[in-house]
């Protein structure tokens, strides 16, 4: 009989979601370039995430952002129209 894959929920993610979506939203709502994106997720890392925490924090936020695409945008609550004028400046 085959077993099936059991992914454990990942600790740091869960802890961060809520925040995470949010940092991710924000970048596409405000159609941030990649280089205004970095600094503004350092920045506002400073004052919203543990200091033990921030540097995974802005790799997962940074990822997440590099992986966005059409067809996980619902996840951030994200329109197409939002989500197309940020990209376009993105890359």
């Amino acid at each position: 009989m085959a077993q099936l894959c059991q992914n454990k929920p990942n600790p740091f993610r869960l802890r961060y979601r809520t925040r995470i979506y949010e940092f991710v939203a924000a970048v596409v709502q405000s159609q941030m370039t990649k280089r205004e994106a970095i600094r503004w997720i350092a920045r506002e890392s400073e004052e919203r995430i543990s200091e033990e925490d921030k540097a995974r924090f802005i790799e997962v936020v940074e990822t997440e952002l590099g992986r966005l695409h059409e067809g996980n945008i619902a996840r951030y609550r994200l329109r197409p129209s939002e989500f197309e004028a940020w990209y376009k400046n993105w890359n």
